[in-house]
């Protein structure tokens, strides 16, 4: 398919430059420049759409096109989307009509990786440190002044080196890049360790002492091998860590002692389930 698409774009490129200025290059940018907005105004859908993504297996059955539910919005309430985009662009932590459009009919409805990213930046204070294995929209809503590490490696080295590997092993383009990236690093910085095997970087993870350990069932359920999946049944989580939240009927949330909130304030749209026996009570006083 690539390399289709490829010889198109070199064959259509050949034709515009046989024709010259007139016939060529200002005919085709009389028919690109317009087709370009069209094209971004269709991104724009799909970017806005794609951010209610979830982990629901069942979401690609009932809406697989991605870009419907933001298309569909914008058809039957256009003046609400655009002045939604409008506040977005001015204060992007406002939650407004664009937080509300539902991704599906059934299951989960509206943005939960928002609102469990106002949860904790309701319920926290500042300057803590939470583990977490989604680094989109949640740490952006916890505010800027919470310090999110990635379980899952998307942004942090000592996890996201052990997931490469484990995909490496089961990919051989993959595989090549691994023996070019390690003796690249043997040769420019033989000092530097990476983390490769899953029990050392359990142990990175624990010895950070982070005052949250939050972990996406779903995920955890899907990629059995993952670090967060490892975490959920580590021994050291329940020694150190009490569970007291679900949110959204997804994110378990382990707090250390001492740390929880009596009176959680619940954003509008949140499912929480609150778990209340204590760390004390359970492992017999710490």
């Amino acid at each position: 398919m690539l390399t289709a698409l490829h010889t198109f774009f070199m064959v259509m490129t050949m034709v515009v430059v046989a024709r010259g200025v007139n016939r060529g290059l200002e005919a085709a940018i009389r028919i690109l420049m317009p087709a370009l907005f069209v094209l971004l105004i269709i991104l724009l859908g799909i970017t806005i759409n794609n951010s209610y993504s979830n982990l629901d297996p069942g979401r690609t059955k009932s809406n697989p096109l991605p870009i419907k539910t933001a298309m569909s919005a914008f058809v039957n309430e256009p003046k609400a989307f655009v002045l939604g985009m409008q506040e977005k662009f001015r204060h992007p932590m406002t939650r407004n009509f664009i937080d509300q459009v539902g991704l599906e009919k059934k299951g989960f409805k509206g943005n939960y990786q928002s609102l469990v990213g106002e949860f904790i930046n309701h319920n926290y204070p500042k300057g803590i440190t939470i583990i977490y294995d989604q680094m989109g929209q949640t740490p952006f809503y916890s505010g800027l002044d919470k310090n999110f590490i990635d379980s899952l490696g998307l942004t942090y080295k000592a996890t996201g080196y052990h997931h490469f590997l484990l995909r490496a092993d089961q990919s051989k383009v993959l595989s090549l890049y691994k023996g070019l990236f390690v003796e690249t690093k043997n040769k420019l910085s033989p000092e530097k360790l990476l983390l490769s095997e899953q029990q050392g970087v359990l142990d990175h993870l624990f010895d950070i002492e982070s005052e949250i350990i939050m972990i996406n069932v779903n995920l955890a359920k899907k990629l059995p091998n993952s670090i967060p999946a490892a975490l959920r049944s580590d021994l050291r989580l329940a020694q150190h860590y009490q569970k007291t939240y679900v949110l959204a009927g997804l994110v378990e949330v382990y707090e250390r002692p001492g740390l929880r909130n009596a009176n959680p304030i619940i954003p509008k749209g949140l499912h929480v389930t609150e778990y209340n026996q204590s760390l004390a009570a359970r492992s017999g006083g710490l």
